[in-house]
Parts: structure tokens; C-alpha cells; sequence
């Protein structure tokens, strides 16, 4: 549209760099940001409706910076990623007052992406006592425990086909490969590589219809 004539909101409150924005359907908006905060706001008004802390500093900073916020398909969860925090942090933002747990017990998780049922996460990267995760891992958001695995090493980016069918994963060397979300298959046993400089794969996105994958890459390029 025209800039010019378009109609804008500010939404104050954080007071560092905002890292991730998410929409929910019902009209809310939830941002994370390296002040150490999560903040959700209605999305006509413009007034914040609630935020909440992320756990604690590091050696070296007195807030743990929040990096990643993502509203749930049905609308009904949070899940949330920061800098030095275990796993993924989930709140249930439907109910009365803001339960909380976790899923996961890996470190600087990178990515992590609601099915579209809302029923589980997928979740890639992390840092465990001894090694780096290289593993791609689905989880229940209602027990919290893992459903399957499969390897694909330095993934940066996720996400579900709309009928929650596939899961497509990309890496920071240009590989993307796609697998079948419920037993971890690769489709065509084999994946895509965009060859070049910069290369990574910062975000992928399927077509409503499932039928087509659309990249955003480092260089610069869409595929």
C-alpha cells in the first residue's frame, strides 16, 4: 500500500532491540527483546496486556536477552526461546493466570515452530554438556516428551507444510531437505542444495497447498 496513507501504531515498552514479533488470529501481538523481556499487546489498541521476564542474567549481563516468540495456530500457547535458558518455554496464555513449563532439555535452542493442530513443536539446534544437538526433534506440547528425531546438522530454519504433513528444515551451508512429519522420512531421500556465496538459509515457507517451498537465503536470493 501507499506509506504515505497507511495507518501505524507504535507499541511502547521494550527498551532494546526487539528480536521477534508474533500475530495471534484473535487480534494480540507478542514481542521478545534483549531487555529481557516478552510482552504481549492488543493488536487494535496498541496497549500492552501483559509481560513477564526471562529467567535470569548470564556471567556477563544482568537480563538474559529473549530472542524468539511464537503464538500458537489455536492461539492458546507461547513458546519462547532466550539466550541461556533450558529448552523451550511454554506458557499457556488462554488460561486464567500464565502456567508455564518447559520442553526440552538442550540449551540455545535455534528455531522452534508449532505444528499447525497446535498439538507439538518442532525444535532444532541447542547445546547439550558435551556437544552440539544435530539432531531435528518433535515434541508433545501437552507431555513435554519427544515424539521422533532426525539428523540434520546446523539447521537454522523450520517450518510445517500446512496440513502438518512435512516438516522442511535449512541449514547455514545452503541445504534444505524435507521429511515426513510423522516418521521423519526424507522426501525423495534426497535434499536441495542453492550452491554460491552466503548461502544460508534463513526462512523457509510452504504454499497454502502444501505444493510448493519457498527459501529466503543470505545472499539475498529467494528460491
Amino acid at each position: 500500500g501507499n506509506l504515505e496513507t497507511t495507518s501505524t501504531k507504535t507499541l511502547k515498552g521494550h527498551t532494546d532491540i526487539v528480536t521477534s514479533v508474533t500475530w495471534s488470529s484473535n487480534g494480540k501481538i507478542a514481542s521478545s527483546s534483549h531487555d529481557g523481556s516478552y510482552r504481549v499487546w492488543d493488536a487494535n489498541s496498541g496497549s500492552q496486556i501483559f509481560s513477564f521476564e526471562t529467567k535470569g542474567g548470564g556471567w556477563f549481563s544482568e537480563k538474559e536477552k529473549a530472542l524468539f516468540v511464537e503464538f500458537s495456530p489455536n492461539n492458546k500457547y507461547l513458546a519462547t526461546l532466550s539466550d541461556e535458558t533450558v529448552g523451550v518455554q511454554m506458557f499457556n496464555v488462554d488460561a486464567d493466570t500464565l502456567n508455564e513449563w518447559k520442553i526440552s532439555d538442550w540449551r540455545k535452542i535455534k528455531i522452534v515452530r508449532f505444528s499447525p493442530d497446535s498439538k507439538k513443536i518442532v525444535t532444532a539446534g541447542g547445546i547439550g554438556i558435551l556437544s552440539k544437538d544435530s539432531m531435528v526433534r518433535v515434541w508433545s506440547i501437552e507431555s513435554g516428551k519427544q515424539l521422533l528425531e532426525f539428523e540434520h546438522k546446523d539447521v537454522l530454519s523450520v517450518t510445517w507444510s500446512k496440513n502438518g504433513e512435512l516438516i522442511a528444515t535449512g541449514t547455514n551451508l545452503g541445504e534444505i531437505c524435507i521429511w515426513k512429519a510423522l516418521t521423519g522420512e526424507k522426501i525423495n531421500n534426497r535434499c536441495l542444495y542453492s550452491k554460491g556465496k552466503d548461502q544460508i538459509v534463513n526462512t523457509l515457507s510452504f504454499s497454502e497447498d502444501n505444493e510448493i517451498l519457498v527459501s529466503g537465503h543470505g545472499s539475498g536470493r529467494i528460491f
